[in-house]
């Protein structure tokens, strides 16, 4: 996450605005966004809360080829942390919210950083100048070139190391407009390759959150078949020899088999097989860091209510009024 305080006339508030945040979700839940939340409108400046909207719906994702299969998953990034203004880091475990922060509620750690080296007063991008700090701002940067590609290995069979920052991208000037429409561009394109290549990444078309999953082979177990076509299969065989009455097949039990890959699009199979030559083609040419869109109307259809905790059919403060209610 990164952030730029609100300023007044070159003073500094305590009021934070949210100019750039990359978030990431585990892809099973739904985001529960369609837009930014107005709640952020009250407290950022219309510009920078534009600058936010256009940035909000990003995760990040890899691709690799094992033996003659490719493979995709998320990247589930859990670790906490903030970058206000190039000038101040919070790294730790500790959530932002009061349950981590006021000593009360779990028990986290977090360390606030700010050095006294090379501060300078820096343009961050569209008119906006703040101070920075060489610790917080460092970090941002090798932060951003890690999630563009910039450090990855040579030798890696996934996303490829890039010389510079895609689309005109300025690690130097966060706010630019060729870094937002830059990272959010790449973002865009990510997404669309992986898609055209994958028949089960998160995509807008999917209506429900397990759609993608249609596309893992099913599951089965074996099932004695007494007849074929109709005709017994009998206790003998051609050659007049004892054998059982029936064969072993396979039949599909409604589920999928997720310990077994799907198939790619079809432009990217040779017959059952991964064309490993035209998905390697594609992935390699065109996707660019780790950054991926994420589709926010994936699972717009899905209006399946959760099981309640403990297998209850009611809501759980329900249950508890209702307890309380007795008991009074």
């Amino acid at each position: 996450m990164f952030m730029v305080r609100n300023r007044n006339h070159g003073r500094s508030s305590s009021v934070l605005r949210i100019s750039l945040v990359f978030g990431f979700r585990q892809e099973p839940t739904r985001v529960a966004f369609h837009r930014c939340d107005p709640f952020w409108a009250a407290f950022a400046h219309p510009r920078c809360y534009r600058i936010a909207c256009q940035a909000i719906n990003l995760t990040q994702r890899n691709w690799a080829q094992l033996g003659d299969r490719y493979v995709t998953e998320q990247i589930y990034v859990h670790t906490k942390m903030t970058v206000v203004d190039d000038l101040y880091a919070i790294v730790g475990s500790a959530n932002i919210n009061d349950r981590s922060l006021l000593g009360n509620g779990d028990t986290e750690l977090a360390a606030v950083v700010m050095d006294t080296a090379e501060a300078a007063m820096t343009d961050m991008g569209q008119g906006i100048r703040c101070v920075t700090r060489k610790f917080a701002r460092e970090l941002r940067i090798k932060l951003w070139k890690k999630h563009l590609g910039m450090l990855v290995d040579e030798s890696t069979t996934g996303v490829q190391k890039e010389g510079a920052p895609p689309l005109g991208i300025k690690l130097e000037q966060p706010l630019a407009k060729e870094s937002i429409n830059g990272i959010q561009g790449q973002a865009i394109v990510n997404r669309q390759a992986y898609n055209r290549v994958f028949t089960h990444t998160p995509r807008n078309e999917f209506g429900t959150l397990q759609e993608g999953r249609k596309n893992y082979p099913p599951l089965t177990h074996q099932v004695k078949k007494y007849s074929v076509n109709g005709t017994p299969i009998g206790e003998y065989g051609p050659d007049g020899t004892r054998r059982d009455p029936y064969i072993l097949v396979d039949e599909a039990i409604g589920q999928q088999d997720f310990s077994k890959l799907p198939p790619l699009q079809l432009a990217y199979m040779d017959g059952h097989q991964h064309n490993i030559q035209a998905a390697s083609k594609e992935l390699r040419n065109t996707i660019k860091g780790f950054f991926v869109e994420m589709p926010l109307d994936w699972g717009r259809g899905e209006y399946k209510t959760p099981r309640a905790p403990g297998g209850k059919s009611t809501l759980v403060a329900q249950e508890y009024q209702h307890r309380t209610t007795q008991a009074g």
